[in-house]
């Protein structure tokens, strides 16, 4: 990467002032489709991974300031990766991306301590807000601010 685009020391974000995001989803096609909506905004550096393991490695290597997480991942299941993630260090917000809409998989992905649950089928734009509220939302946490009453706390999964 160029110089402009280096990891910096606070988060996860870029010199430049881009946010970065890690999308771990298997389906090729939708992650890259994800992956433009979110580097079209200009806000975003986004990085992929097609397994859990791809995942886990990115993560070790960088600071990231969000990661979206497919349930059904070849290798693991995304919740279990999430809470793997968590035990390595990972603090920043994680959304739940899944084709999964029961109530069960909704209290299993909130065990996984997760801070948002969509659906694949959710609008990628309003997919692409929240993504915008939840980082800056843990902007503002670590502020010393309030956490924005539309997500509560960590553990109240919001479903998109």
């Amino acid at each position: 990467k160029p110089a402009s685009v280096q990891m910096n020391l606070i988060g996860g974000t870029t010199m430049a002032g881009l946010k970065k995001i890690l999308l771990v989803d298997d389906e090729e096609d939708l992650r890259e489709a994800l992956a433009e909506q979110l580097v079209a905004t200009e806000d975003f550096d986004v990085f992929e991974a097609g397994t859990g393991a791809e995942a886990v490695e990115k993560c070790k290597s960088a600071i990231f300031d969000l990661v979206v997480l497919d349930v059904g991942l070849p290798d693991t299941d995304g919740r279990e990766l999430c809470k793997r993630l968590r035990k390595q260090g990972v603090k920043c917000p994680v959304v739940m991306l899944t084709g999964r809409t029961s109530p069960g998989d909704r209290k299993l992905a909130e065990n996984s301590r997760v801070d948002l649950f969509c659906t694949k089928a959710s609008d990628p734009d309003w997919l692409v807000f929240q993504v915008e509220n939840l980082i800056a939302d843990k902007a503002r946490v670590v502020n010393g601010g309030p956490v924005n009453p539309w997500f509560g706390k960590r553990g109240q999964i919001h479903s998109c």
